[in-house]
């Protein structure tokens, strides 16, 4: 560059800036592992996440949980002067900027506070990405939720397994393990966009209690245990 605009840049407080995206679903680790491509210290992004958050909808979640899926996925600048402190808020920002008060009472007119909302999402989030399978898939987990049936999600699973560093189990002791708690997760398994989280505020309602992601691309949903079983021969075999 020449002279005159370096000069402009040093004067103008110009810096270096890049554009760092968060896909929706991305956990708290793989959000770690791709700021850190960015200049922002694992450690120091691991302690940005128990920084003093009062005053935001993530102060409000149960003692003790972390703060998997209050860190909003979307596209976040970072220069050379953004800290693992700054990003943390920004992502904690956007969530409170993006979850309005309409979306926590849809959450709240299924019976659930924004956490549980939020968990469901996550759970969604994972589990299928199409918008119209999403509000369905929400349906079916309410479904189950109000009669006590085990959501038996392989994702929540497939979280507390990683967790705790060990293999897949459906027998996993783990408070994300839904194959063995009759209820929501204890928390967030990634962090869901506005499309999953909407799905679970507004589902569609319907008498299905099963569903299942065919090999020819699909969902297929039952309402009946012999049904889903049906499903599982004729699209997974």
């Amino acid at each position: 560059q020449s002279s005159r605009t370096i000069a402009k840049a040093i004067t103008t407080g110009q810096t270096a800036s890049q554009k760092m995206t968060i896909p929706e679903g991305f956990t708290i680790s793989a959000i770690r592992a791709r700021a850190a491509t960015y200049g922002i210290d694992p450690t120091a992004f691991d302690a940005a996440l128990t920084q003093d958050l009062s005053g935001t909808k993530a102060a409000q979640r149960p003692a003790g949980t972390s703060l998997e899926g209050y860190l909003f996925p979307d596209t976040y600048v970072i220069t050379p002067a953004t800290t693992a402190d700054a990003l943390v808020r920004a992502m904690v920002n956007r969530f409170d900027a993006k979850v309005t008060d309409e979306l926590v009472a849809g959450f709240a007119a299924q019976g659930l506070s924004l956490h549980q909302g939020l968990t469901l999402a996550s759970v969604v989030e994972r589990e299928v990405s199409n918008p119209a399978d999403q509000k369905l898939v929400a349906g079916v987990f309410l479904n189950r939720l109000k009669i006590g049936m085990k959501l038996q999600s392989d994702v929540t699973v497939d979280y507390g397994r990683a967790l705790l560093g060990k293999p897949f189990n459906t027998a996993l002791d783990s408070p994300y393990n839904t194959y063995v708690i009759a209820a929501l997760p204890v928390g967030p398994i990634c962090n869901p966009g506005l499309a999953a989280m909407n799905a679970v505020a507004r589902p569609t309602a319907s008498k299905y209690y099963y569903f299942l992601a065919g090999k020819d691309g699909t969902t297929h949903y039952a309402e009946t245990v012999e049904q889903h079983n049906a499903n599982v021969q004729k699209y997974l075999r």
